[in-house]
């Protein structure tokens, strides 16, 4: 098993701690059970982690949902290897999982994805400041970066994270966005934990 504490559960300390990003598993698991017979536990959901940074999210998924198919895109090649070298994303690469840490822009990479074939979308990424906004990048933004998202994004059962982080004003807006690029999708916006 991954050396990471977060091994059997979303909704153990650790699930919490990483607030809505997690939460997009949970969400995907309560939408599945809706669908008979769509997918089963062991087949596992379809995860695109758009922003892989040092990995905990990807880990999380992986000890949650050993079946997971899980590809992340990080751009930074430095940061791809820290993640690899230091926090354990290489024995993802080599277990028995289906598993791909891979260079490149996440918005862009999401413009390749074949229609449908996304069950959970997660973008973690980040930038300084730009309108207010940390994360997400500007190029996360736009509108067609959203009608790419619900183009790849199975209309059945997927389920979406994003880390919005910046002031109320500027997240508020992008939530507007959000919601109204996304009109036939239930927005829940999920408050980080204290401190």
């Amino acid at each position: 098993s991954p050396p990471f504490p977060a091994l059997a559960s979303l909704h153990g300390q650790y699930g919490m701690h990483l607030g809505g990003l997690a939460m997009a598993l949970a969400l995907w698991r309560a939408s599945t059970r809706l669908i008979q017979g769509r997918v089963g536990d062991e087949l596992g959901p379809n995860v695109l982690v758009v922003g892989g940074g040092g990995g905990v999210v990807p880990r999380t998924i992986a000890a949650a949902m050993p079946g997971a198919s899980i590809e992340v895109v990080e751009p930074c090649a430095d940061t791809r290897l820290a993640a690899r070298s230091c926090f354990g994303l290489a024995e993802l690469e080599e277990g028995p999982g289906m598993f791909t840490l891979h260079g490149g822009c996440g918005a862009e990479h999401l413009h390749s994805v074949s229609e449908g074939s996304v069950d959970v979308l997660i973008v973690d990424a980040a930038c300084s400041q730009s309108d207010g906004l940390y994360a997400p990048p500007s190029a996360f933004r736009s509108s067609s970066f959203w009608a790419a998202a619900v183009r790849a994004m199975n209309p059945e059962v997927a389920a979406f994270g994003i880390n919005l982080v910046g002031s109320s004003e500027a997240t508020s807006t992008l939530k507007q966005s959000i919601v109204r690029s996304m009109p036939r999708w239930n927005m829940r916006s999920i408050p980080p934990p204290p401190g």
